[in-house]
């Protein structure tokens, strides 16, 4: 067999990271490829640098006639000289250069990954780090409750479209959470929440649960005015979450997802959720994460959610630091991964990891709302 370019740019060698003062970021480097290297802000970006200069690192030796080294093809992750857990493979790491964005950004996926990446994390169950593999064979990565319920109010925004009464989208975003709840994530919503599913003649509570806020996310990407949005989003919550905390998380959250999706700045964005709805947006992540814990308030799981964005610098980063701060790290992630999207877009290997793990109709709700809108 003819060992071309090809072939060693299919083996996956172990990468190693350090941080770099001098970069200002991150230094990735092949240890079995000397030389083979990258720079970045983050790790993210030093990763893909890495990838690049290793083609061109392959090419030079293949036409010097170098022996190259096929010794090294380990995947997962390592533990380095202080003790942290970082990633062996680029295949867990994406840049911005691998995501979809712009008109053709994907809708959704980022909430539906950042439930299935912090599932196994909920309940106070994760080690609080950045670093560790997204998607960990050890581990039962799945979508959840929130997933459903997000693709519910997706399949209803799908069926009666944009431009009709409040009676009419409330009925519909009713009908689509109890029919998609019924068959999917059994056993996973919370108690009065599963009771609702249930109902004949489903009321509000009084929840002011972060329930409202994890499944919001389509409305942010369906009208043309931040008011509207809200709106909408307002009313999503009132079906069920009507408290004025529950109904402030989920306008909060849509209308950020609004926003970015039409270009504001994160200082913008940060700036319009504060005055608007006072969340104290102030606390850094690594002032959250020592004593912060499993919650399911929107009030304790939204601005922390806010935050894991605003510091975060692009899709995957955003999801690692989501679920670093612990607590309610499905939602939270869910939140967060819903308001990454709409800035940074999502890499196309994280989109086929979604879709892989969703049952064949939700899988079919996601895909049509790519083209929500269109004519």
């Amino acid at each position: 067999m003819e060992k071309t370019l090809e072939y060693y740019m299919n083996i996956n060698y172990r990468m190693e990271f350090e941080k770099s003062l001098e970069a200002g970021g991150y230094y990735a480097s092949y240890p079995a490829l000397p030389g083979c290297n990258g720079v970045g802000r983050s790790m993210a970006e030093a990763a893909a640098n890495a990838l690049k200069n290793r083609e061109k690192w392959t090419k030079a030796a293949l036409l010097a006639g170098l022996e190259i080294p096929e010794s090294d093809c380990q995947s997962g992750f390592e533990v380095n000289a202080a003790g942290k857990l970082l990633p062996r493979g680029a295949e867990f790491i994406y840049d911005k250069e691998f995501c979809v964005v712009g008109v053709e950004a994907p809708k959704l996926y980022g909430a539906i990954l950042g439930d299935m990446i912090g599932s196994p994390y909920e309940f106070d169950r994760g080690d609080k780090t950045k670093y560790f593999e997204l998607f960990d064979r050890r581990k039962w990565v799945h979508y959840t409750d929130d997933t459903v319920m997000t693709l519910a109010i997706a399949k209803a925004l799908l069926a009666e479209g944009q431009d009709v009464p409040e009676h009419t989208m409330k009925a519909a975003f009713i009908e689509r959470m109890q029919s998609l709840g019924k068959c999917y994530a059994e056993g996973e919503y919370g108690a009065r929440f599963a009771g609702w599913l249930r109902e004949e003649n489903p009321q509000p509570y009084g929840s002011y649960g972060n329930g409202s806020a994890m499944r919001v996310s389509a409305i942010g990407w369906c009208y043309d005015t931040v008011e509207r949005t809200r709106e909408v989003a307002r009313w999503s919550a009132e079906v069920s979450h009507n408290h004025p905390e529950g109904i402030k998380g989920a306008e909060s959250v849509a209308a950020g997802i609004f926003l970015l999706r039409n270009g504001a700045s994160k200082a913008e964005v940060k700036k319009y959720i504060e005055q608007e709805f006072g969340y104290d947006l102030s606390r850094t992540c690594d002032e959250i994460r020592p004593n912060y814990h499993h919650v399911e308030s929107c009030q304790e799981t939204v601005p922390e959610a806010i935050t894991a964005f605003m510091e975060s610098t692009d899709f995957e980063d955003a999801i690692r630091t989501a679920v670093s701060l612990g607590g309610d790290s499905d939602t939270l992630t869910a939140i967060t991964g819903s308001l990454a999207e709409a800035y940074y877009g999502v890499p196309k290997a994280l989109m086929k990891e979604c879709e892989e793990r969703l049952p064949e109709e939700l899988l079919e709700i996601l895909r049509d709302f790519q083209h929500i809108g269109e004519d």
